[in-house]
């Protein structure tokens, strides 16, 4: 989401601890998922968080309900898969599936055409494949923005929405090239575009992708920029979009500031409407860091928030 996770991770080298890691849980898999699956960026008190089992077991326990997905940012110029691994493997611990946001700074979609980032991508896939069990791999997402360095509103010539379509699928052949079957490719789109991108443009073609997502957040009245809005305004027009694909949907972030109105009546309309006006949504991976510098993303920022979140996650399972 923006510079959010970029001003972050930049600087990150924290070590993973490993209490807890020695679980005997059954391998995680999303085809034993229930009716609504729940995952989180799980934030952390720390200045630089990471989903660390300490802020994965905080998080679990403020919300009262295990995560089948951890979300996780992995920038390919700074975190390699030696890095990443240990963050892999206790998700695999606890019975969570590790979703890695796989963000291509500092590149363009261009450069990972022009093979670049091969020598990168090639280790990657021969340490998921060592690795085994599921993993979900998001690169490219929000490329219908102009914040990051493979958006198409931030450089058009290089980031032209046939070609970001085309470096998705390059990754994935990659992957494929080493065997690395047990990645499941997670295609993410923004709820708004900027100038000159659409919602689906840089989609790769079905027989790339196993999951569509959306990102979006209620930035309410935070910015001086923005206004409130109601789930169904900020989500209705890339669900309608994404429906056109056969293909498992989920929001793969969102969240909603207390600026501007109550983000507890958020979260309840949230689960009310879902069923409803968005049932091919399979699963809801909130962004909860309350530290961010854009917004007050946590879940937990007022008692009527949590309570909404911990009610309606309760009554999806």
């Amino acid at each position: 989401m923006r510079h959010r996770i970029l001003k972050t991770l930049i600087t990150a080298a924290v070590c993973l601890i490993a209490a807890g890691c020695s679980s005997t849980k059954p391998v995680p898999s999303s085809e034993n998922f229930g009716n609504l699956f729940i995952g989180a960026w799980v934030g952390g008190p720390e200045e630089v968080p990471q989903p660390t089992v300490a802020n994965v077991e905080a998080f679990e326990k403020l919300q009262n309900r295990h995560l089948d997905v951890i979300n996780h940012f992995v920038l390919w110029q700074y975190n390699d898969w030696a890095w990443t691994k240990p963050y892999v493997e206790m998700a695999k611990s606890r019975g969570s599936i590790m979703m890695i946001t796989w963000m291509p700074q500092p590149y363009t979609a261009q450069d990972i055409l022009d093979g670049k980032t091969d020598a990168y991508l090639d280790d990657f896939a021969k340490g998921v494949k060592e690795f085994g069990a599921e993993i979900w791999l998001r690169p490219l997402h929000e490329s219908n923005g102009d914040w990051y360095t493979w958006g198409t509103g931030k450089d058009p010539a290089n980031n032209a929405e046939e070609k970001v379509a085309a470096a998705f699928r390059h990754i994935v052949e990659r992957f494929r090239a080493q065997g690395a079957t047990n990645a499941k490719w997670i295609w993410t789109t923004n709820a708004g575009s900027s100038a000159g991108a659409t919602l689906t443009g840089s989609y790769p073609g079905d027989d790339y992708v196993d999951y569509t997502s959306i990102d979006g957040y209620n930035w309410g009245t935070a910015q001086n920029w923005s206004h409130w809005q109601s789930f169904s305004e900020v989500f209705k027009p890339a669900y309608d979009a994404l429906s056109a694909y056969d293909k498992p949907m989920f929001l793969a972030e969102f969240s909603c500031t207390e600026h501007g109105g109550s983000k507890g009546e958020w979260f309840k309309n949230l689960f009310e409407v879902l069923p409803t006006e968005f049932p091919k949504i399979k699963g809801l991976v909130i962004f909860s860091q309350s530290k961010s510098y854009e917004a007050d993303w946590g879940v937990d920022t007022s008692e009527d928030a949590l309570n909404a979140w911990k009610n309606g996650i309760a009554a999806s399972k």
